[in-house]
């Protein structure tokens, strides 16, 4: 079971790249069109299968590199239940954006840590 709750910012821009970071014996067994989808095969494809933290940090290192190899600013937001129906994983990977008014009417924008998930599974983010 794999369950996702967030977003991928700019998916369109890195779909192909993602896409074509997926193996290709799983590439048959994409049905649809979502970046959940794309982010459970690329998972499999990373290892999940053997070593859930490893896959799914592995799966968030590409997307957060090709996020920024396009520009775009934190493009992980995302809540994720993966069971292999003996044991139970929940990872949450995120920043915080926190919007200011400030005197002048214009906004400004304070990002906040969060966590990082690496093969150690998920931990706090050095600047939280």
């Amino acid at each position: 079971m794999f369950v996702h709750n967030g977003t991928i910012r700019g998916f369109e821009a890195i779909k192909r790249e993602l896409v074509l970071a997926i193996s290709p014996e799983l590439y048959g067994d994409i049905k649809g069109t979502t970046d959940s989808e794309i982010m459970f095969y690329l998972a499999l494809s990373f290892g999940m299968a053997d070593d859930v933290n490893a896959g799914v940090a592995r799966m968030v290192g590409l997307i957060e590199q090709l996020g920024r190899q396009n520009g775009i600013d934190n493009p992980v937001q995302m809540s994720l239940g993966i069971s292999d129906g003996r044991s139970l994983y929940g990872f949450r990977y995120f920043l915080r954006v926190e919007l200011t008014i400030k005197p002048d009417g214009f906004l400004t924008e304070d990002v906040f840590g969060g966590v990082e998930v690496n093969d150690r599974g998920a931990v706090p983010n050095q600047g939280a």
